[in-house]
């Protein structure tokens, strides 16, 4: 499976790790421009790593990945946020939280124009939780949400509606 990468030589958003049975064996994406011009390197650049060992040390290549007997709980948000910011920006730093029990993540609406200020628009998020172990309470999904809320208002300046 792919999962977005938070590895720092990576652009944001243009990186990704490399699973199999939830073992990483490897990563790839753009280096970081940054990085790039620190070497006087002008164009863009992609690496790949995978770790051959640990690719075939697994005998058994499963596809399927484990269903909970426990339920979704689902919450939307709306959040205002600068124009200029990408939204697929925004899920891919939601899931770099690392929020274990965040199952997927879906886009609602983005709306730009009546009663939203100028160079702002507002985007509803879906998030669904779900837990592999217990059914999830309140308490729990709240504590997850008010993370998200605040690293969304310290990395993007993003105001909950």
């Amino acid at each position: 499976s792919f999962i977005s990468s938070c590895i720092f030589i990576f652009d944001i958003n243009e990186g990704v790790n490399l699973y199999i049975n939830n073992i990483l064996i490897g990563f790839m994406g753009l280096i970081n421009s940054f990085l790039l011009k620190s070497f006087d390197i002008f164009s863009f650049v992609y690496f790949f790593e995978l770790n051959l060992d640990k690719l075939f040390s697994n005998k058994t290549i499963k596809y399927l990945q484990k269903i909970s007997k426990y339920p979704v709980v689902s919450r939307d948000l709306t959040f205002l946020l600068k124009e200029h910011i990408l939204s697929k920006n925004v899920l891919n730093f939601i899931y770099c939280l690392n929020i274990f029990i965040l199952r997927d993540i879906l886009i609602i609406d983005i709306y730009k124009g009546f009663e939203i200020a100028k160079n702002y628009k507002s985007i509803s998020l879906r998030f669904f939780f779900q837990s592999f172990d217990n059914t999830l309470l309140d308490d729990v999904v709240n504590i997850e949400i008010n993370r998200i809320i605040f690293f969304l208002y310290e990395k993007y300046e993003a105001i909950l509606r």
